[in-house]
């Protein structure tokens, strides 16, 4: 490999590590609860606990319902406050189903 060959290389690979800090994204966490309600025009879902988490543009939340036990993925959106990202519903609390 020449010197131009390997000086383009490690400017190219320095580059796509500088994209690549650009480009991060904190991970997401979950949080289990019991829907205590759940808001289609606003798109919103609250838990028991009052937690309160905006679905994702990208996310139907059209089949969760009061009273189940879900988990929640969610992350923090640019204002603060959590963009749920995805969802699990628990086939039943305790084992009760």
């Amino acid at each position: 490999m020449s010197k131009k060959q390997l000086a383009a290389s490690l400017i190219a690979a320095s580059l796509i590590g500088a994209t690549a800090a650009f480009a991060y994204v904190p991970d997401n966490a979950v949080i289990e609860g019991i829907i205590q309600s759940v808001d289609l025009a606003r798109q919103t879902v609250t838990l028991t606990d009052g937690t309160t988490l905006t679905a994702s543009p990208r996310l139907s939340i059209e089949p969760l319902q009061r009273g189940e036990f879900v988990r929640l993925m969610y992350r923090q959106g640019a204002d603060g406050h959590p963009v749920l990202t995805a969802f699990w519903i628990d086939a039943g609390v305790g084992g009760e189903n």
